[in-house]
């Protein structure tokens, strides 16, 4: 009788372990399907914030591009916009100044933007064929927590 007992626990104690690795291996694929998903939104509103801002550069003025990029662009994940040959001309949530155009901060904004290339392609901003800007961005702060997650 104790035998079986034992034999009994043993067998319990290995259905719990197999049952929590299971459960365990579930939660992982969960979440970075979770992650997937978010990145895929982040770069559907991208896109239409980059057709928006193709489409105001037909003005006349820089004032409704400066108005989508500050105002309309109200983003929780990282962003930065470049002219046509990459020079950084503007970002967002990266944790420098906006206004700050110093030497330094050019320089640490084009490091941040090889990271985000590395990791996403930009977004072209182009009107009739011609490339105005190109839109780079990183995970947002919840997705980079996500990934943290077992």
């Amino acid at each position: 009788m104790k035998l079986n007992l034992y034999r009994l626990r043993g067998r319990f104690k290995g259905l719990l372990f197999i049952s929590a690795i299971a459960l365990i291996i579930g939660l992982l694929f969960y979440t970075q399907r979770i992650v997937n998903a978010l990145r895929a939104e982040s770069r559907s509103v991208l896109v239409f914030y980059a057709e928006l801002h193709a489409s105001a550069a037909t003005t006349e003025t820089n004032t409704d591009l400066d108005f989508i990029f500050n105002q309309i662009i109200s983003t929780n994940f990282p962003i930065i916009m470049t002219d046509s040959e990459d020079i950084p001309i503007a970002w967002k949530g990266i944790g420098i100044e906006p206004q700050d155009n110093s030497a330094e901060s050019i320089e640490e904004v084009r490091k941040m933007m090889e990271v985000m290339k590395s990791e996403t392609a930009p977004i072209p901003i182009k009107y009739q064929d011609q490339l105005l800007n190109n839109l780079y961005y990183g995970d947002s702060r919840f997705i980079k927590q996500l990934q943290l997650l077992p």
